[in-house]
């Protein structure tokens, strides 16, 4: 690694530094401007201590992510083809990859809507709305790497709120009116509180109301 990481380094004295450029991949547009499909600071921790000397920002980088009304910017060798594959793999918060690395390369629950976006790095890490997060909010997250992430195969984390059920009988769930969770009355507040009321209307439905005894 120490190697390829001088190799890298070498390299980067022949490519041609510009004007730092705005994102071209793992973008979204916000309001006319190029923003990050991930939050980079969400995959800091992917990075090697190496990445802010391979790829040096031309322009002020403590600007770059607090004006949100402007293209976010990433340095130009991000987007060099001698350096692009190692800034995908080895540096994906400095040059805004995130979708790329196997933690962000899923996506969100289509009818969990914007919700995902009022997810914070504290809420992810909350024990008790990691199965919400898992299901519903695994790109947000960084979480596609995870058993149950979208609900594609069965959850068995210990500390989640709830546990998704491949073989639960949703039409025989509905016909009685029961909560399928011991946790449900303690966890009242997220009855109408989306992304989480969504879970809670399944697992809950005595609890939150929906349905008559």
């Amino acid at each position: 690694m120490l190697f390829s990481i001088c190799c890298f380094a070498f390299l980067i004295h022949g490519v041609k530094s510009a004007v730092d450029k705005a994102i071209e991949d793992c973008n979204k547009e916000v309001g006319g401007q190029q923003r990050p499909t991930v939050e980079p600071g969400l995959c800091a921790h992917i990075d090697l201590p190496a990445c802010a000397a391979i790829f040096p920002y031309n322009d002020a980088a403590a600007a770059i992510a607090s004006h949100r009304a402007a293209s976010y910017l990433i340095p130009d060798p991000c987007t060099q083809p001698p350096l692009k594959a190692f800034a995908e793999k080895n540096c994906p918060s400095r040059c805004a990859f995130c979708c790329k690395a196997k933690q962000f390369n899923c996506a969100n629950d289509p009818f969990a809507g914007n919700h995902c976006d009022a997810f914070t790095l504290e809420m992810c890490r909350n024990s008790a709305l990691r199965t919400i997060a898992l299901r519903s909010c695994p790109m947000k997250c960084g979480l596609c790497d995870q058993p149950g992430a979208g609900g594609t195969c069965p959850n068995t984390f210990d500390d989640a709120v709830f546990s998704i059920s491949e073989n639960q009988n949703a039409t025989a769930a509905q016909s009685n009116c029961r909560d399928d969770d011991g946790q449900c009355s303690e966890n009242r507040k997220y009855c109408t509180i989306e992304p989480y009321a969504t879970v809670m209307r399944g697992k809950c439905r005595s609890t939150c109301g929906h349905c008559q005894p």
